[in-house]
């Protein structure tokens, strides 16, 4: 298994995975206003940025949110 936490991004699947939910669940709550940062490519595709995702999983709340947080 591939180490996310150096990773720079996340796939919604690999969040899901992470988190113990599924994928449904998973993509309801990347599409409501997360509490970190989110990029969607072609209005379709959507990464998450592994550095703000630990950060809030381990109860880190970064100050300024990252370029392309969805709100």
């Amino acid at each position: 298994m591939k180490d996310l936490r150096s990773a720079q991004s996340l796939t919604i699947e690999e969040m899901a995975g992470i988190l113990k939910i599924g994928r449904t669940k998973a993509y309801e709550f990347v599409n409501n206003n997360p509490p970190f940062t989110v990029v969607t490519i072609d209005n379709k595709l959507k990464r998450i940025s592994a550095k703000s995702f630990f950060s809030w999983l381990d109860g880190n709340m970064p100050i300024d949110p990252e370029p392309g947080h969805l709100a």
